[in-house]
């Protein structure tokens, strides 16, 4: 039996687990067992989302949410990726496009005198180029941790926008 070339390889692996050729496969890693075991058991079944990042009372005020899991991709806007960003980003868009939840962009500016619009940019064309978007159940879930540093609203409107065409 020949090989498999490189791009059923990486096919193979942007695919669901229980999708791979059809076989029911174990759990790979400890996050697995984590997220399955919780959503087996119901742990978060009873969440609240209030739309948008906030405390707990805020989403004690929400709606029911509709995500099984929502995960994060927090990346600071002051310098380009690097391949343990881009391990965190499949892993975090990976986990929830697998078990039917949402990953939030949420840029964090802890050093804001470095950051720039584009380093954002750059972080969002990388996350579209490894296979991943921010887009979830018609919204968007790209966030920033403190509002105005960047020109991010800027940023999220038009990319919103070219995402719809």
């Amino acid at each position: 039996m020949p090989p498999p070339s490189l791009s059923s390889s990486i096919s193979r692996h942007h695919q669901a687990p229980a999708e791979i050729e059809g076989q029911a496969l174990r759990t790979s890693n400890f996050l697995r067992q984590v997220i399955e075991k919780d959503l087996a058991t119901g742990t978060y079944a009873q969440r609240q989302w209030g739309g948008g990042p906030g405390d707990a009372a805020f989403h004690d005020a929400g709606q029911p949410d509709p995500a099984k899991i929502r995960t994060r991709f927090p990346p600071e806007p002051n310098g380009y990726l690097h391949v343990g960003h881009a391990k965190s980003i499949c892993l975090n868009f990976g986990l929830a496009r697998d078990y039917g939840g949402v990953c939030h962009m949420r840029f964090d500016d802890t050093n804001p005198e470095k950051e720039d619009t584009e380093y954002v940019n750059s972080i969002l064309d990388a996350v579209q180029w490894l296979g991943f978007d921010w887009h979830a159940n018609g919204q968007s879930h790209l966030f920033q941790a403190v509002p105005g540093r960047t020109d991010l609203r800027r940023i999220k409107e038009r990319r919103t926008r070219r995402h719809r065409r």
